[in-house]
């Protein structure tokens, strides 16, 4: 179990790898490709179309191939995007190839979530997505190395490409580990890891009256979109899912323009942001079993308003990017914590619905929030990405609060 577990984790690992690195080399490739400064966001807005398609249709080809194949594939389609990337002489390759990108991150993001939802705890949840942040910073980090060692950032998609490449000859080999995968996907998990935690996610001094209120509103199997609270959930993980697009992206272009940092540094110092997620969703992994998630989202949100409001007010580079640290560690704990409450704001019978369409919403904040704000930060003022965040951060807040009042005023 435990060498199915790295395997696991190196999977998530291998799926954060690139998802920065088109935002910390961007500020150096749309010089080299004479591309428009805001071009990132149309690539973004490509892959994320690509992730939505590929994470819908998941279902059918876990059912038809099962994990493993789809895994393998994923690695594969992923680690022969990004090598035409290396190479890519223009923009529209970018474009082209964007698209198996998307589709090959999506599809191992939702094969990866479903196998660990069905065999592994909520603990083991919460690290598999610290696993993507350990890829994603190490993503700008790569290429901050290769701006200040080539002066290029193509060799930082070579190296990546070739890891993702080693790691599928790996899966490859690992067929017979995956042979525990016998559960539908479609089932709720059923294990006594799973069932054992369960209670764990709400803290005892918080499991009171909106625990049965939220199971007496939501017994009946409803249409999804007339589910009482459905529309703030889905609304808030909208915009969380675009408050963290913008930073991953936005990160580095904002400390050249705004402080006129040197590409290859500024490259190196927007991993901070993923730094911060995976340093938070580690240790919200840790404390997960004694802390309420809705004291996790609400102080989620509170240190993102905080790492932004340090922006606002740095005097250095260093102190922007320690605010950039700060709004990954606020964002860590909002996603996992955020799909373990899904059960008691809907109840068991409607959670397999509502996880899948608020996966959905958390693809279209990325597909649609990122390219907006790029435009905005290009073309107006870098600051307006600090607007996005404080602003986005206070409102999501608010539904967090709105939601857990309708649920104490609820009949039981």
């Amino acid at each position: 179990m435990a060498s199915l577990l790295s395997v696991i984790f190196a999977l998530f690992v291998s799926l954060g790898l690139p998802d920065a690195v088109i935002g910390a080399a961007w500020p150096q490739m749309y010089l080299d490709l004479s591309a428009d400064a805001a071009g990132a966001g149309l690539l973004a807005m490509v892959t994320s179309a690509c992730t939505i398609v590929s994470a819908f249709t998941s279902g059918w080809f876990l059912e038809k191939f099962g994990t493993y194949r789809v895994c393998l594939a994923s690695v594969a389609l992923t680690s022969v995007a990004l090598l035409g990337f290396a190479l890519a002489p223009g923009f529209w390759a970018l474009f082209t190839l964007s698209i198996p990108l998307g589709l090959g991150a999506g599809a191992v993001d939702a094969a990866l979530n479903a196998y660990v939802a069905l065999h592994f705890s909520t603990r083991i949840m919460n690290w598999l997505h610290a696993s993507w942040g350990v890829g994603a910073a190490i993503g700008p980090l790569t290429v901050g190395f290769t701006l200040n060692v080539f002066d290029s950032w193509r060799p930082a998609y070579l190296i990546i490409s070739g890891a993702q490449c080693a790691l599928a000859i790996v899966v490859f080999f690992t067929r017979g580990v995956w042979r525990r995968a016998v559960v539908p996907v479609e089932e709720p998990p059923t294990h006594q890891d799973d069932l054992a935690e369960t209670p764990s996610t709400h803290h005892a001094s918080t499991r009171d009256a909106t625990d049965a209120a939220a199971s007496s509103i939501t017994r009946e199997r409803l249409p999804w979109y007339r589910l009482p609270l459905i529309w703030a959930s889905l609304v808030s993980f909208f915009v969380y899912c675009a408050i963290e697009g913008c930073a991953l992206l936005w990160s580095a272009t904002y400390l050249v323009d705004a402080w006129g940092e040197p590409r290859d540094l500024a490259a190196a110092a927007a991993s901070a942001f993923l730094i911060g997620m995976t340093a938070g969703r580690i240790g919200a992994g840790v404390i997960a079993p004694r802390v309420a998630n809705t004291y996790l989202l609400r102080g989620g949100t509170f240190v993102v308003v905080l790492g932004s409001a340090l922006i606002c007010v740095s005097v250095s580079p260093s102190m922007a990017t320690i605010g950039f640290f700060l709004i990954g560690l606020g964002c860590a704990p909002i996603y996992p914590a955020t799909m373990q409450e899904l059960p008691r704001r809907f109840g068991a019978v409607n959670t397999q619905r509502v996880v899948g369409i608020h996966m959905g919403f958390a693809y279209l904040g990325t597909l649609t929030i990122p390219p907006s704000v790029g435009v905005l930060i290009t073309r107006i003022d870098p600051l307006a990405l600090l607007v996005v965040l404080i602003s986005g951060a206070i409102f999501m807040l608010g539904c967090v609060e709105y939601i857990e009042r309708r649920l104490r005023i609820f009949p039981t």
